[in-house]
This record gives C-alpha cells, structure tokens and sequence, in this order.
C-alpha cells in the first residue's frame, strides 16, 4: 500500500468544549478527506480537504450560569491565556536556535514530522457560518450575520503565518 486515502461523509459536529463565548447550536460537516502518501511522506504533500462546513452559533446566555460555571469559565479562560503566552515564548525560543543546530540535535522523527507540515496541502471549500443573535425573553431572532467562504487552500511550501 503506497498510500491511504481517508473519506468521511455527512456528520454532525458537536463544538461545546472549546470554551468559547458563542454556544454552537448546530454543525455539519458534508465530508473530510485525507489522503497520506505512505511511501513518500518527505516528498510528497499529505492532503486534507474539508467540504460543506456548516456552523450556527450564538452568545452565551451568562446570566444563566450559576457562580461555579462562571468561575470555571473564568479559569479556563486565565489558563488558556497563560498557554498562549508560553508557546509564544517557547516559539521565541526555537526561532533563535539556529538551522543547523536544528539539524544536528534533531532526529529523524523529528526532521520527518516538520517536513509533513511543511508539506501539508489543506483545502476547505463551502464554509457558512451563521450567527444568531436572539432576545432573550422572546427567543426569537433579532438579527444574524451570515459568513459564507467558497474556497481556501493553503499549498506546500507556504507559511502557516500567511494563510
């Protein structure tokens, strides 16, 4: 088997763990395909391609969460916070590490892993994401905003900064 070739078709995404200010109320995914090219993971791309991403979400209701929820979130929110000024650091610090250093002290795992994402080849086609704002006594909608994304490819060989 020179390749492997992953298709998963038409299921529902449930997105409540990230801790985010917005409940989503309904995801969809059309299909996920990955295709890994066993035999040439240096050289060629692995490929991953979304299609029909569909997302509706609206804002957390705060005043029903009880005090524990929201101190729960509130630490989620500090340590969350605290990751992302660590990785930046650590990130710092890898860039100051010269190429060669890299090299030297770098296995082949290591050394394979950075060239399969650096390789990576990610498509996304047909993103709708709808936002819902509803009154809160009501429940029905005041308004939405609608963002619709036809096409998106990050290529090998592009920066992940870029994308």
């Amino acid at each position: 088997m020179s390749s492997l070739a992953l298709l998963l078709i038409h299921f529902f995404l449930k997105i409540d763990k990230l801790n985010l200010p917005v409940r989503v109320t309904r995801g969809h995914l059309s299909s996920l395909q990955v295709k890994i090219p066993w035999t040439a993971l240096g050289s060629k791309p692995v490929q991953v391609k979304l299609q029909g991403i569909f997302l509706q979400a609206e804002p957390v209701d705060i005043v029903k969460l009880s005090t524990e929820e929201l101190r729960k979130e509130n630490f989620l929110l500090k340590r969350s916070l605290l990751k992302q000024a660590e990785d930046v650091v650590i990130e710092s610090l890898k860039q100051t590490q010269t190429e060669g250093d890299f090299s030297e002290n770098a296995s082949y795992l290591q050394l394979l892993v950075a060239k399969i994402v650096a390789n990576i080849e990610i498509l996304v086609e047909d993103v709708h994401i709808r936002y819902l704002l509803t009154h809160s006594l009501t429940h029905s909608p005041l308004y939405s905003l609608t963002y619709l994304l036809t096409h998106l490819l990050k290529v090998r060989g592009q920066s992940s900064h870029y994308w």
